[in-house]
């Protein structure tokens, strides 16, 4: 029931109507007749949508455009009050004037309850295109869709938003702000509940109090806080233990115990639970994320190490998931069984382990019911070990029980030894006697004595050798001071000191030859400063570096040469050079251009219709005399002088006028023609003179006459001074400020500049042998003082051959007593090995070994014993070999 009417659907006129609460059926009430008349309005709006009304209640008002009006007294009047509807959106309220609700001018806004209003701010939706819903009649490009706001208060600042419930409100475009209080204040966020927050974008808070602050974020439940980027946070806090507001049990929010994912990336689910490090997982009421994860690649558990743990690399401090919290564990219960081997990284259930235990125990059964049975044989044994053993010599028995003592002793020069066997006698290696005698060898206190031979018997004493006679051969090579030489070392003691007291020699480039001896310097140097030679004084090396300023008296490149006598550029051009100076005894290259000038200025003052192109004069009407050369145009007036006469002759009436102008000619012919150039004094060559004005170029120019023109040409070979320019180019090479570059090589450039030359990888060639310290040196030097150092180390190889070899053959005993050591060594540990060890608890057990390795033995003793308890079992073991070595070793070990 909805207070004094209800709302029921209308067939007749297909839409909702709002009929008394006392109504019925045909027009006809219970009470009384339904005087209000029905009103039945189809309203148009753009883009096809329509509003089919129909009430049934007094006192209902619907004024203007669009407008819609629902309720008892209710009123959608446009354009009333300051927050009065426009007109053209729908405002729904019981409200007048100022309170009224406000749908803006947007024809698709709704806004219904007193103060609710929408906004018309312009705001573009992108189209995420859903997969799951493609025939949708949503337009991506729109603008100016529509908003709605109901409830008091309720309000939309953008359009394609919604805000239901009181002062409901949604900031951002396509934000939904559903209950009381609620805010979307992020783009298309979500807010469902009452007093609920989604602020970041595109996140979600659904239920009381929830809040979604971080982008992306989730918060379910009462009180829920997402407020980390992409957080999930579902659970509600302890409504049981909340205060009650306004009568409402369990309504106070509550910042301690609710649901959280602070971190980034984290997921909290149940009430109260905590993610609060990024990527932190917290599942359960109460569960938390407060220890941080760790590597953990073994472990130490009863003094054992277990290591190798596979999934301990890259573990940050939120790479994990916590099901409770300290104090607070929970089980995992209904977990598979995982993969168990040494990579796996898979959760191992109860079964597993207890399958592991069932295994041990099993073992260890297996091994009780073993040692009850050697119980009996060992009670067997103890009565036959009782009995002891009898030792005799023929004559007399002697009884020892397990344990006694027998004493097996041999003289100074017999030693007795047990072995796992019995006991082994044998001659000591060091034997205490008065005499030896082997065939016709006799050792006694005198030395040894040799008889037999060819010659006289030979002695060994503490006096020396007497060798009587006898040659002795196969003398190795001697190395100490006191050692022994053989006639090899002797020969080559000789020889060396030929070799050595001639000295090698010494020369440059095949001449200056000079003999170096033993103990002579011979230094290495350089003379011209271009190749700088060091040695290091941590070792032999010599070093022969170019210097990096070098002082030449000429350079080739191509066909470019630079020396002393200056630039030979080889037929190239050189361009870009500057004005040089034209003046008597000035050495200045001159350049095109000047050249170029010096022809327009003879053009000029030969007049006329004198052309210079490109340094070549050339003419055909001097004076206009109709004449191309000097020449000619003096000699064609002489002619015009001649007739001039003849007419004065002729024509006596013109005499005075003509005689003027003779004089004037003639004053004009006897000034000739002058002839100036950039320096130096002007030339006046006179009409008619018969002597040659020559045009002559200096060193680096050449004038030739061609016809009617002089040229003037720049040679291809120039002398000069010096070149001032910002560039040269001539083929390959280029000269600018940097220096000179050589490019078309084989190799990399050629660089010569004020740092010095890089060669590019090119090999200097037709260097001059070096003398001076800072000279280059070439290779045949190189190879020279190369061999002189090859003579040198032979020299002192030689030397440390005849030396190495009496040390090779001293080596080579002292290699063989190593050898005994170690066949000594190997028995020892072999003899070790063999005994015997205690393994009833609490008894003792000595025992012996003995063993041979490749012609040395060893015999070892040992006594062990297990604790009582039988989990403990000791050792102590020695051993002596052949070799006069003796050792011990000492061990313990743990039964589990």
């Amino acid at each position: 029931m909805n207070r004094n009417y209800k709302v029921i659907w209308n067939e007749a006129l297909q839409c909702f109507t709002a009929v008394a609460e006392n109504a019925k059926a045909n027009g006809k009430s219970s009470k009384s007749s339904v005087s209000a008349s029905v009103i039945k309005t189809d309203i148009g709006t753009q883009n096809g949508h329509s509003l089919r009304l129909s009430a049934l209640r007094s006192g209902l008002i619907a004024v203007g455009l669009t407008s819609l009006a629902i309720g008892m007294s209710s009123q959608a009047i446009a354009a009333v009050g300051a927050n009065g509807g426009t007109g053209n959106g729908t405002a729904v309220s019981e409200c007048t004037n100022d309170n009224q609700a406000n749908a803006g001018t947007n024809k698709e806004n709704i806004a219904i309850g007193c103060e609710s209003s929408t906004s018309n701010k312009g705001y573009q939706i992108a189209d995420r295109g859903n997969p799951y819903y493609t025939d949708n009649e949503f337009t991506p490009g729109m603008k100016n869709g529509g908003s709605v706001a109901i409830g008091t208060g309720a309000s939309t600042e953008h359009v394609f938003s919604v805000a239901i419930g009181e002062y409901a409100k949604t900031i951002s475009g396509a934000g939904v702000a559903i209950g009381v209080g609620s805010l979307s204040e992020g783009n298309t966020a979500l807010a469902i509940g009452r007093q609920s927050v989604a602020r970041g974008d595109y996140s979600q808070a659904m239920g009381n109090v929830a809040a979604a602050t971080g982008t992306g974020s989730l918060a379910v439940g009462h009180s829920a806080t997402a407020t980390g980027y992409r957080g999930i946070a579902i659970g509600s806090a302890d409504i049981d233990g909340a205060d009650s507001v306004a009568g409402q049990a369990g309504a106070a929010y509550q910042s301690i115990g609710q649901t959280q994912a602070s971190g980034r990336d984290t997921i909290a689910l149940g009430s109260g639970a905590q993610a609060t490090t990024d990527g932190s997982v917290a599942i359960g009421s109460g569960s938390n994320t407060i220890a941080d994860a760790n590597s953990v690649t073994s472990a130490t558990v009863g003094g054992v190490t277990f290591d190798n743990f596979a999934g301990a690399a890259n573990i940050a401090a939120g790479d994990q998931v916590s099901v409770g919290a300290s104090g607070q564990e929970r089980q995992i219960k209904n977990v598979a069984a995982g993969n168990v081997n040494e990579t796996s990284t898979d959760a191992i259930n109860g079964s597993q382990l207890f399958s592991v235990a069932d295994t041990l125990n099993t073992d260890i059964t297996d091994n009780r019911n073993n040692i009850s049975g050697n119980t009996t044989n060992i009670t067997n044994n103890t009565n036959r070990i009782n009995d002891g053993i009898n030792f005799g010599n023929g004559v007399t028995d002697n009884n020892f029980a397990l344990g006694d003592t027998i004493a097996v002793t041999g003289d100074d020069n017999i030693t007795s030894t047990t072995t796992a066997n019995g006991v082994q006698v044998q001659l000591n290696r060091d034997l205490a006697l008065n005499s030896v005698t082997t065939g016709n060898t006799l050792i006694n206190n005198d030395g040894i004595t040799l008889t037999g031979g060819s010659n006289q018997t030979i002695r060994l004493s503490n006096n020396g050798l007497n060798n009587g006679g006898n040659r002795i051969t196969n003398v190795g090579r001697g190395t100490e001071g006191s050692d022994a030489v053989n006639v090899d070392q002797l020969n080559e003691v000789r020889d060396s000191a030929t070799s050595a007291n001639q000295g090698f020699n010494v020369s440059a480039q095949g001449g200056n030859e000079s003999t170096v001896r033993p103990g002579d310097t011979v230094d290495l140097n350089n003379q011209d400063g271009n190749i700088v030679v060091s040695k290091d004084a941590n070792s032999n090396n010599v070093s022969f570096d170019l210097n990096k300023d070098v002082n030449l008296d000429s350079a080739t490149f191509g066909d470019v040469v630079i020396s002393a006598n200056g630039l030979d550029n080889g037929g190239n051009k050189i361009t870009n050079v500057s004005n040089g100076t034209v003046a008597a005894g000035s050495s200045d290259a001159i350049t095109g251009d000047q050249l170029n000038n010096t022809a327009d200025s003879i053009t000029t003052v030969i007049g006329g219709n004198a052309v210079n192109n490109g340094g070549v004069i050339t003419t055909t009407n001097i004076g206009g005399t109709g004449q191309d050369t000097i020449d000619g145009a003096i000699g064609s007036i002489q002619q015009g002088v001649t007739n001039t006469n003849t007419q004065v002759t002729t024509n006596t009436t013109n005499i005075a006028n003509n005689t003027t102008n003779i004089t004037n000619n003639t004053n004009r012919l006897d000034g000739g023609l002058n002839f100036g150039a950039d320096s130096g004094n002007n030339i006046n060559k006179p009409i008619g003179d018969d002597s040659v004005l020559g045009f002559v170029g200096g060193n680096n120019i050449t004038t030739t006459a061609q016809g009617s023109s002089i040229r003037f040409d720049l040679n291809n070979n120039i002398n000069v001074d010096s070149v001032t320019t910002d560039r040269v180019v001539a083929g390959n090479t280029t000269v600018n400020n940097e220096g000179v570059t050589l490019t078309g090589g084989v190799n990399d450039d050629v660089k010569l500049s004020n740092n010095g030359l890089d060669n590019g990888g090119n090999k200097i060639t037709n260097v001059a042998d070096g003398v001076e310290d800072s000279d280059a040196v070439n290779v045949g030097q190189l190879n020279d003082q190369f061999d002189s150092i090859d003579r040198v180390i032979n020299g002192q190889i030689a030397d440390m051959d005849s030396k190495l070899e009496g040390k090779v053959d001293s080596l080579g005993y002292r290699i063989d007593d190593v050898e005994d050591d170690a066949n000594a060594g190997i028995s020892a540990a072999m003899a070790m090995s063999s005994l015997p060890q205690a393994y009833i608890p609490g008894k003792s057990m000595v025992g012996g070994g003995v063993a041979s390795y490749n012609g040395e033995s060893a015999v070892a003793i040992g006594v062990s014993r297990v604790s009582d308890n039988g989990r403990w079992v000791m050792k102590i073991n020695g051993t002596a070999d052949t070799q006069g070595n003796a050792g011990g070793a000492i061990g313990a070990g743990f039964h589990f």
